[in-house]
């Protein structure tokens, strides 16, 4: 799912932060809502999307979407902090 984040095509993207939105609200596996929610790599991800100036706003739901999903797992809340979202969310989340 990682590799998907950081893929040249803005629609593969915006699909990957999607299916990872999808799998963190849909399971009920702690486990595997800890090791995907505890990765450095798809916060960055997901964040670079929402960074990506673009006139999608498919790509901005979905990208606001997963990082809130990302932050239901309140052991990894800190992640998001780290990674520098709620600037993001403020500066590229359409909350202007």
């Amino acid at each position: 799912m990682t590799r998907w984040l950081f893929d040249s095509s803005i629609e593969i993207k915006v699909n990957g932060a999607a299916l990872i939105e999808m799998v963190l609200t849909g399971s009920k596996l702690m486990d595997l809502k800890l090791i995907i929610s505890g990765s450095d790599s798809i916060f960055e991800g997901v964040l670079d999307l929402l960074k990506i100036l673009i006139s999608s706003r498919r790509a901005l739901q979905i990208g606001i979407k997963a990082i809130f999903a990302l932050c239901l797992v309140k052991q990894k809340k800190h992640l998001a902090i780290s990674t520098g979202a709620p600037g993001i969310l403020i500066d590229h989340g359409g909350f202007r």
